[in-house]
């Protein structure tokens, strides 16, 4: 396993040679050599690999040592750091006063880590335990100690936790049991429309990541209460559909598109009605 290696990644001479060799194949580093630093060379090249993306989609991961990147498709499905960015002016603009939240869904604890800068304190939940021993060493090394970690599935700790929060962050996995890909919220994991109502028992305010390939009329008729739906795209591509939902709400919701640089400011935005459509 990855976790087995994470003490010898982080160590300077792994760094070094990652960042010195940041360019080079992958596939010709694992058939080429053994090991590095005694760090099996496949191990090596994924790091590699992974490093590489991150440059332009998680900066700060990549600015920081001794990171460990997970199986490609955690790095795949995880936000950039622009769209989480965006994910924060979201919640400044709906809570004022940010005392705790949760991110029931973790994954490679990207919006978890930018989201736990707006709270006093916050809940990574995960129950893969290879990713989850991975986020918690990363949010280590990025210094979020105000973040929690929790390794156990999203229905346990909404149905076992004893406290309340300001807002719980979801993002689905969007494959089955089976590793499809799927798309309705239905199929992922959690199912976000049978988890709302014990959701809202903890929280007023819940905002939901979903695939871009997502019909939004699809996603409302699975959820209730959605206040806001967001068409996140960055520079030009869509990237992410975010639903915002809030407790008891039963108006029309708005639909804004909104275009994000790769740094994610703001560059256009346009917002509607489906009746006004």
């Amino acid at each position: 396993m990855l976790t087995n290696y994470l003490l010898l990644i982080e160590k300077p001479a792994t760094q070094r040679f990652l960042i010195e060799h940041e360019n080079d194949d992958e596939k010709t580093l694992a058939l080429t050599q053994k090991d590095i630093n005694g760090i099996p060379a496949s191990v090596m090249a994924s790091q590699l690999g992974a490093r590489r993306k991150a440059k332009t989609k998680l900066p700060t991961w990549y600015k920081t040592k001794g990171i460990v990147y997970p199986p490609s498709i955690n790095l795949e499905q995880c936000s950039s750091e622009a769209t989480a960015l965006f994910k924060i002016q979201i919640i400044n603009s709906i809570i004022s006063r940010k005392h705790n939240a949760a991110d029931i869904t973790g994954g490679f604890g990207v919006d978890s880590f930018f989201l736990s800068s707006l709270f006093d304190s916050f809940h990574y939940v995960e129950p893969d335990s290879e990713v989850f021993e991975i986020t918690r060493h990363n949010h280590q090394q990025l210094g979020a100690d105000n973040i929690t970690h929790h390794h156990q599935s999203a229905e346990t700790f909404i149905s076992t936790v004893n406290t309340t929060f300001d807002l719980v962050y979801v993002d689905p996995s969007r494959r089955n049991e089976q590793s499809r890909k799927v798309f309705r919220l239905a199929d992922c994991l959690p199912n976000i429309g049978e988890l709302q109502p014990m959701l809202f028992a903890k929280c007023p305010f819940i905002l939901l990541k979903a695939s871009p390939l997502l019909d939004i009329q699809q996603g409302l008729r699975e959820i209730r209460h959605v206040k806001k739906v967001y068409v996140v795209s960055v520079g030009n591509e869509c990237k992410e559909l975010l639903f915002l939902s809030e407790n008891n709400f039963e108006g029309e919701p708005v639909i804004e598109a909104v275009d994000l640089s790769h740094t994610g400011v703001i560059r256009s935005t346009l917002s509607f009605s489906f009746s006004e459509e």
